[in-house]
């Protein structure tokens, strides 16, 4: 869990890197550093506008939706399942949460796209799932500490 924590910022560098990289090596004149994205971008080796478009434009907002529902369903679903038995889930889940939101934050200012309009199908099925987290935590947490093999290493 601690370790997901710190996936998204490190998934966000290696896209920029590679974005860079990209247009770096598009670059017809210019070395890549000490110059700014903008000079850059008027000395290319692109034929069509689109190629170029495509080159400086961040990716779909769309194309990383599923991604992200995904990520905090299952820190979710974890820290729910064990964090009677592992208390110390829930501030890494915490903490998850804020490096999701401040990653999430920068990606929609400086490297999506214009968002399209959506309908809200995938947040009310994600909302759905999350309903079930506090009946799993419930009775999973239940389980654990009427458990005496935990407590009290006896065996029956």
């Amino acid at each position: 869990m601690l370790l997901n924590a710190f996936m998204p910022p490190i998934f966000e560098g290696i896209a920029i890197a590679q974005n860079w990289l990209g247009q770096a090596c598009d670059s017809k004149k210019y070395c890549c550093c000490g110059v700014s994205q903008y000079d850059r971008m008027y000395a290319t080796n692109k034929k069509q506008i689109y190629e170029l478009i495509d080159l400086y434009s961040g990716p779909s907002y769309v194309e990383c939706k599923h991604f992200k529902y995904s990520q905090l369903l299952n820190v979710t679903y974890v820290t729910m399942m064990y964090g009677i038995g592992l208390p110390t889930l829930f501030p890494i889940a915490l903490l998850s949460y804020f490096i999701f939101w401040a990653t999430e934050r920068y990606q929609v200012a400086y490297c999506f796209q214009l968002p399209p309009a959506m309908d809200d199908k995938m947040t009310v099925n994600a909302m759905r799932l999350f309903s079930y987290t506090p009946i799993l935590l419930l009775f999973n947490g239940y389980w654990m500490l009427s458990n005496r093999q935990m407590f009290e290493n006896r065996i029956n």
